[in-house]
């Protein structure tokens, strides 16, 4: 049987948060969200996801701090990050993010991303403990 993925999508644009967890339920994901870093971190403290799809810039604890809390913490949920600001791919993946969306991105783009990791999530979970 295969495991339904548990994605926490983080975003201070309700409208934004609500369309990307629209998306995923309708793909059979389940969703849970959240309107910023410091209330994703409360949530990843007491629940279990398998993926954390983060805005970069938003208050109360933006996507870099989130990631670098998550990894200090010892949370080792891959986390892609989402930005409509100038920040590179290395950027992001020197904070320990799997990759990052450049908003607005196909909604396509984001479900391979997903696809991707669910078919390598054993794989994925290992590299981020081992960074």
């Amino acid at each position: 049987m295969k495991t339904i993925m548990k994605i926490l999508v983080v975003d201070d644009q309700s409208d934004f948060r609500y369309m990307i967890a629209e998306l995923l339920s309708k793909q059979s994901f389940l969703v849970e969200t959240a309107s910023s870093g410091t209330e994703a971190l409360r949530l990843l403290s007491v629940e279990r996801f398998h993926l954390v799809i983060s805005d970069i810039e938003m208050p109360e604890g933006n996507g870099f701090w989130l990631a670098e809390q998550m990894t200090l913490a010892k949370i080792t949920t891959p986390i892609l990050l989402m930005t409509g600001g100038d920040f590179s791919q290395e950027q992001a993946k020197l904070l320990g993010a799997l990759a990052l969306l450049h908003k607005p991105f196909q909604t396509s783009t984001l479900l391979e991303l997903i696809d991707d990791l669910s078919r390598n999530f054993s794989d994925v979970r290992s590299q981020r403990r081992s960074s």
